[in-house]
């Protein structure tokens, strides 16, 4: 079983989402009825009516005749993911569309990472794109999850990006800038999402070519599935993480992000499911899999960097020796 490396397969899953949820907007294969097209309600594969997400739908006028709209929100644990809708006499071939300025959680600042970070275009008139952004809370432990947030968001710039010559698409990239600022307030619950969210204390060790880790916690919820792994080591060799559901397929977890002080000799690494880029398994499936098993597998795969960066899959292996089973309670 081989994955590919981290850093090319979220270039391609950028691509690939945006292809599948095209497709989901004109075909709506495998997602919930009576969902809207390219909602969060579709992409999380939830019904319509789901208690997680917050609808906002609060609309500014950015420029004459261009809207922005913040249409829904919705807190999963330390990420606020939301729509954004860019809508009205954008350039012509507008392909992506991107925003800076801040976030404020009651108040205090909380985040700079604005998306978007996927692009669905539309195919309504006038022409819009819609944009899924996931801004990571960093100031998080001030706001546990569970409480009403008042969210104050100050857009400073949005930058339009346009193809003048789609069939020249490397050389014909022109960006238009709209300069702020607009400012959207609004709050969110994450109360039922937390209720959903389960933790697993894990607290598993085991060395592997001289580096020791430690895979610490397992947390699911209707939005995500997140692996906690620590490493002795600078360079974190652990590629991937899979969980079986009972007897079921290995779903993979990708490395989303890791962080080390620099006077500390461990890093923390967090493994996740990233985007499913199969039509008859939508992201939210992977939640009903786990949350119905009465057993996860779970499996650290290493990564053999030493053909890096000429291949573009690394190769892996299975430490089958550490795997661990949780045993979920009826």
């Amino acid at each position: 079983m081989s994955f590919p490396n981290n850093r090319k397969f979220r270039l391609l899953l950028s691509i690939c989402l945006v292809s599948m949820l095209h497709l989901f907007m004109i075909s709506g294969l495998g997602y919930a009825e009576n969902v809207a097209p390219g909602s969060l309600s579709e992409l999380y594969n939830l019904p319509a009516d789901n208690p997680y997400i917050n609808q906002i739908q609060l609309t500014q006028q950015v420029d004459e005749g261009i809207e922005l709209t913040l249409a829904e929100v919705v807190l999963n644990q330390d990420h606020l993911i939301y729509t954004l809708v860019l809508s009205g006499y954008i350039p012509a071939n507008s392909t992506n569309f991107y925003l800076n300025g801040e976030i404020l959680c009651d108040g205090e600042p909380c985040s700079y990472d604005f998306g978007p970070n996927w692009i669905v275009p539309s195919e309504g008139i006038p022409p819009a794109l819609m944009g899924v952004a996931d801004s990571e809370i960093f100031s998080f432990e001030a706001n546990p999850v569970g409480d009403q947030f008042q969210v104050k968001m100050t857009i400073n710039e949005i930058e339009i990006i346009s193809q003048v010559d789609p069939e020249n698409q490397e050389f014909s990239i022109r960006s238009y800038f709209i300069q702020g600022p607009w400012v959207f307030e609004f709050a969110v619950d994450g109360n039922a999402v937390n209720e959903k969210t389960v933790h697993y204390q894990l607290d598993s060790q085991f060395s592997v070519n001289g580096s020791d880790y430690e895979i610490k916690e397992l947390v699911i919820s209707p939005l995500s599935q997140r692996i906690w792994l620590t490493s002795s080591d600078e360079m974190n060799l652990i590629e991937y993480i899979t969980i079986q559901p009972d007897d079921g397929e290995e779903i993979p977890l990708f490395l989303r992000s890791t962080q080390r002080d620099y006077q500390d000799t461990v890093s923390t690494s967090i493994y996740e499911i990233t985007q499913s880029m199969d039509n008859e398994r939508p992201l939210g499936k992977y939640y009903a899999e786990m949350d119905q098993a009465e057993k996860l597998t779970i499996t650290p795969w290493l990564g053999d960097r030493s053909s890096y960066p000429e291949k573009t899959y690394l190769d892996t292996q299975p430490l089958r020796e550490f795997q661990i089973e949780v045993l979920k309670k009826p």
